[in-house]
């Protein structure tokens, strides 16, 4: 079992998504809400606006991701480490989209 080497984030997004010329288009920014106040035990990232696509294929049972991410993890990591932990979360993320 591996040790995390971040502490926990959480992240507030408003998010709105649309279809767009036959594809689905979702945006995102980091966004305040009263009904989530910080906690000081978790550290509180921060999304740029961000947005996702997804496109129909030829192929009925593929579609085509686009994922654009700006994010502040309020954190310092060295950056092979923090490549290395995106391209895993990402992954794990796209993983779970494979249905």
């Amino acid at each position: 079992m591996s040790t995390p080497i971040s502490p926990i984030i959480d992240f507030v997004n408003l998010r709105h998504w649309d279809l767009v010329e036959g594809r689905y288009v979702i945006s995102h920014v980091k966004t305040d809400h009263p009904s989530l106040p910080i906690n000081k035990k978790i550290v509180r990232g921060e999304s740029a606006v961000g947005c996702t696509i997804i496109e129909q294929t030829d192929d009925p049972n593929k579609c085509t991701l686009y994922w654009i991410v700006n994010v502040d993890l309020k954190m310092w990591l060295p950056r092979g480490i923090f490549d290395k932990e995106m391209s895993q979360m990402m992954f794990s993320n796209n993983f779970m989209l494979n249905v």
